[in-house]
């Protein structure tokens, strides 16, 4: 009577699938994509051989250290994100995806890997999140409570 299934994980790949090989791989990342706006870089896997693909994102801004109290808040902010993500920390795991959200001199960096199949299923969700952040009151103060 008490027993329920879990609810399907969303980040579980069926697709392992490999990509076409370069005729000459690359021993280096290079540049795909250059733009004021983005700089994309790519180097296919010439080793192991497996469907995975690391995506990392630098959101640029110059708030985080133009003053300690900017500092705090950029922190307290990541802290809040990362919190609100642990709802998809487990299944991702599972699924053999991993995330990074952090904060860095140039702005908050946004690290996932693994499977490159759900993997933007992933992302999207941290996108989700640091867009749209829905902060928790008493989440808040127990972050903010760390600060201190």
């Amino acid at each position: 009577e008490d027993l329920v299934l879990p609810t399907p994980n969303e980040f579980i790949p069926t697709n392992f699938e490999l990509r076409p090989r370069e005729p000459e791989p690359s021993e280096f990342p290079v540049i795909v994509r250059n733009t004021r706006m983005s700089r994309i870089w790519f180097k296919q896997d010439n080793r192991f051989n497996l469907p995975k693909a690391c995506v990392y994102l630098q959101l640029r801004t110059p708030a985080p250290y133009k003053s300690p109290l900017n500092a705090n808040l950029c922190t307290l902010f990541v802290e809040l994100v990362h919190d609100a993500l642990a709802e998809y920390s487990y299944n991702a795991e599972l699924a053999g995806l991993s995330y990074k959200v952090s904060l860095a001199f140039q702005g908050i960096n946004i690290r996932v890997e693994g499977y490159n199949h759900k993997l933007c299923t992933l992302f999207e969700r941290i996108l989700q999140k640091v867009v749209n952040l829905e902060i928790q009151p008493q989440r808040f103060e127990i972050f903010l409570e760390l600060l201190k």
